[in-house]
């Protein structure tokens, strides 16, 4: 329990661990964030791709889907899931959130940035 009661220390040690490509550890501290504070948009963002790092996408996108309504009209958390479904060649399921992400955000250079990622798996998976 050493972080327990602590969002911006469990925030902090899940990136830590992200960016030292301890994804595991890192979705566990986010977990408990998440579960603790269930509106925490950076904690589940984040939560979300280290999830999809540890090749636990059906984990990540079940993290977006318990956003409820506000969470998946967030462009935070769609693009989290899109590139969720991007890293895990997954362009048919991450197309639709990117796209609902450019329509809040029409402004978002990450939103089109990960759409033409996406379209460009999605060619490649049609050949």
């Amino acid at each position: 329990q050493m972080y327990a009661g602590d969002g911006g220390v469990m925030l902090y040690m899940g990136s830590v661990h992200f960016r030292s490509g301890r994804y595991r550890e890192s979705a566990r501290l986010l977990t408990r964030l998440v579960q603790q504070a269930p509106s925490h948009e950076e904690g589940r963002a984040n939560l979300i791709l280290a999830l999809a790092r540890s090749g636990r996408v059906a984990q990540a996108l079940e993290a977006f889907r318990a956003a409820g309504p506000g969470g998946r009209d967030s462009v935070r958390l769609l693009n989290a899931a899109a590139y969720a479904c991007l890293l895990n060649n997954l362009a048919d399921e991450g197309l639709p959130l990117v796209q609902r992400s450019m329509q809040l955000d029409p402004d978002s250079r990450e939103s089109r940035d990960l759409a033409a990622a996406l379209r460009q798996q999605a060619a490649r998976s049609d050949r």
